[in-house]
């Protein structure tokens, strides 16, 4: 068969190096994006009737561990929305308030975003939620405004409860509010953990020093290295650093020679040296 001609077939050559170029842009995006929870802050046909009032979204939870340092939400009214992230701490509807913003007031309806004074400190799994939510929802099927129990996908609870763990009512919605933030920097290196493959800048990699029984977030908790190249050494196939491998290396902690004489064991005399892990 004809090999296709590359010159008359430019796109051979342009469209390997254009999904690279896709998937390189694709692999930065995730990188970058961060600390998120919560949903897309989109406009949205609904906008809640109750005031003051408690409320979690649990569809998109926190996904790593860091601190949110702003929230973006799209209203349809200017009263003012407090963000609260709640945490469940057993089976069932039992939450604790991992921390509030200040009680922001959007400046026009619509698309919102606001900085926190304080950043508020977070664990992956962590959820979003609100007090006083002018922010728009759809309401996802089954249409049900009040399940009549916590099955639903949005808690709530009563009209006028205020920043509360007490909800009383669920339905399925999905709201326009989500956090942003940075993830835990262990290292302070400007890498957050998620995507640093050294967590604590020690030179040994964390998922070596996780196989090796050390700390991949304390820098003081170094895995056994032997010829100090920051492998360890269970992981390294040359602990010695000598160019032979450690299952046919005599010495393997050690970059002496051996050598094995053979030959004539009468006389004394080798006719052949075989080099260390010959």
């Amino acid at each position: 068969m004809k090999t296709p001609s590359l010159r008359k077939h430019p796109w051979l050559l342009i469209a390997p190096l254009l999904l690279l170029f896709i998937t390189l842009i694709g692999l930065e995006i995730v990188q970058a994006q961060g600390l998120v929870g919560g949903n897309d802050v989109i406009d949205r046909p609904v906008v809640d009737t109750y005031d003051n009032f408690s409320m979690i979204d649990t569809h998109n939870p926190i996904n790593m561990d860091g601190q949110v340092t702003a929230f973006e939400v799209f209203v349809g009214t200017t009263e003012p929305v407090t963000l609260v992230i709640y945490r469940q701490t057993g089976p069932g509807p039992d939450f604790s308030i991992v921390g509030t913003s200040e009680q922001k007031t959007p400046t026009s309806v619509g698309f919102n975003q606001f900085q926190l004074t304080t950043p508020i400190q977070v664990q992956a799994g962590d959820l979003v939620g609100l007090v006083n939510s002018s922010v728009k929802f759809t309401m996802d099927p089954p249409h049900n405004p009040d399940f009549g129990d916590l099955s639903g996908t949005m808690l709530f609870s009563s009209n006028g409860a205020g920043l509360t763990t007490n909800f009383i009512g669920s339905s399925n919605r999905t709201y326009s509010v989500r956090v942003i933030g940075e993830g835990t920097d262990n290292d302070g290196d400007g890498i957050s953990d998620d995507v640093d493959t050294d967590d604590d800048n020690d030179g040994q990699l964390d998922e070596d020093e996780l196989a090796c029984g050390s700390d991949p977030l304390d820098a003081a908790s170094l895995s056994p290295d032997n010829d100090g190249d920051n492998s360890p050494d269970c992981v390294d196939p040359d602990d010695d650093n000598d160019g032979v491998a450690d299952d046919v290396d005599a010495f393997p902690f050690s970059d002496m020679s051996a050598t094995v004489m053979v030959g004539d064991c009468d006389s004394g005399v080798a006719s052949q040296v075989l080099a260390n892990g010959a």
